[in-house]
């Protein structure tokens, strides 16, 4: 890398100019891993795609006490800056949630009033606004040691294009219970640990996700219309832009979804097919 010649910096010689070649390469390889973890981490210093930023190595001609004083600033520096500006997407904060299970379970009513079909569409109230969704699907995902179901809606495959201006919601919903004939009966409270926007899947998304409710303090009760779930959601919720840093507002949403339980890999004869 570097011409193997006596080092001098303002007349200070040194007498064995090699091996303080070899650890100045030494010290500057360091350096240079340094600001490559960075550069790939945080992308500091280009554009973060695996590039690690070869454009801000500076490589000495020659040894030089100052100059490796000054390297060590820089080290310095960029170890500062990268602990502070690696923005990385913030992930869900772990909440609170809490199941309880009521007495009865099963609402028994007449074949007249019992769902004959699933719903074409759901429906919730936003701050007193009644906007529609595609219709609700609930989804088993596991039964044991506890009962976890995915309740979203049916999406469209353009759900996730640009030009996309519907709506959808999304929920992973994981009760305390270890019984899934309990689930009828269930009432489970999660509460977010914190107002901060977090990326995760959860929530719903309007005008086509330029818009996004992320539960905060959410109520889901379940009841069984004959072979039918009703699950009620109810509960304050944070609203993001797409494009805004400020505080988000709190909205208020509240509706009735209308499912049957599907078992993950095997969906029953009667739901119509995922959206995706």
């Amino acid at each position: 890398m570097f011409p193997e010649r006596r080092a001098a910096d303002g007349g200070e010689a040194f007498d064995d100019g090699r091996g303080a070649l070899r650890t100045t390469r030494i010290l500057i390889d360091a350096v240079d891993d340094v600001a490559a973890f960075f550069a790939e981490e945080c992308g500091l210093f280009g554009d973060g795609r695996g590039d690690a930023g070869h454009g801000i190595m500076v490589h000495l001609p020659r040894f030089s006490p100052k100059r490796m004083i000054v390297r060590g600033l820089i080290i310095f520096a960029i170890a500062n800056v990268g602990l502070v500006g690696c923005d990385k997407p913030k992930t869900q904060a772990k909440g609170q949630s809490t199941t309880t299970v009521r007495e009865h379970s099963v609402i028994d009513v007449g074949p007249s009033t019992r769902p004959t079909s699933r719903p074409t569409k759901s429906v919730l109230m936003i701050d007193g606004r009644e906007l529609e969704f595609p219709a609700a699907r609930m989804v088993l995902q596991q039964a044991q040691p506890t009962v976890d179901v995915l309740l979203f809606s049916d999406d469209p495959p353009n759900a996730l294009s640009a030009t996309y201006s519907g709506n959808r919601y999304y929920f992973d919903l994981k009760l305390e219970i270890s019984d899934l004939d309990q689930l009828a009966a269930s009432d489970m409270h999660w509460k977010a640990a914190s107002i901060e926007r977090v990326d995760a899947p959860d929530g719903i998304f309007l005008d086509g996700d330029r818009r996004l409710l992320q539960p905060y303090d959410l109520e889901v009760m379940f009841n069984k219309v004959g072979e039918m779930y009703s699950i009620e959601v109810a509960g304050e919720f944070l609203m993001f832009g797409r494009d805004e840093n400020g505080p988000p507002k709190t909205v208020m949403v509240r509706g009735k979804l209308v499912a049957e339980l599907e078992v993950k890999g095997r969906k029953a004869a009667t739901t119509r097919a995922a959206g995706r």
